[in-house]
């Protein structure tokens, strides 16, 4: 009987503890309203292109393809999940990805989502290409 009231109390405090916490905390979509207004809008650049997925099976095979594609070198330490490269001269999009290991691998399915609004929406960076069949993982120079 000791034991079951102490989980109540414990339980009760809890909940007082999260309730007092939770009146202070923004939500995600808060948070981006208040930083970007309520007329901020996204505006979608490309409506009808070709994705093409670029599957790679270890992280740095990706971050080698990511370089070679931006030309220079990821900083020390630094990686990169997946990244898009758009053409302005056709309507195809390269996403280059790791696969998700296993049916619901929920961030694996996230980043592919991710990249893919690349090709539609906005980049962090513009990265353009002119030759798209040129994106290997070796430096077309070489």
């Amino acid at each position: 009987m000791k034991t079951i009231l102490q989980n109540i109390l414990l339980t009760a405090i809890v909940w007082f503890l999260l309730a007092s916490v939770y009146s202070s905390v923004e939500a995600l979509d808060d948070f981006d309203l208040a930083k970007y207004g309520n007329e901020d809008k996204v505006e979608v650049l490309r409506t009808n292109f070709i994705v093409k997925l670029v599957l790679h099976t270890f992280p740095d095979e990706l971050n080698e393809a990511f370089e070679n594609t931006n030309g220079r070198p990821l900083p020390e330490g630094a990686g990169v999940r997946g990244f898009a490269i758009v053409s302005e001269t056709e309507d195809v999009c390269y996403v280059h990805i790791i696969p998700a290991d296993i049916w619901d691998d929920r961030e694996s399915m996230a980043i592919l989502g991710h990249e893919i609004y690349h090709c539609a929406l906005a980049d962090h960076e513009r990265m353009l290409i002119d030759e798209t069949d040129m994106i290997g993982l070796e430096d077309p120079s070489d």
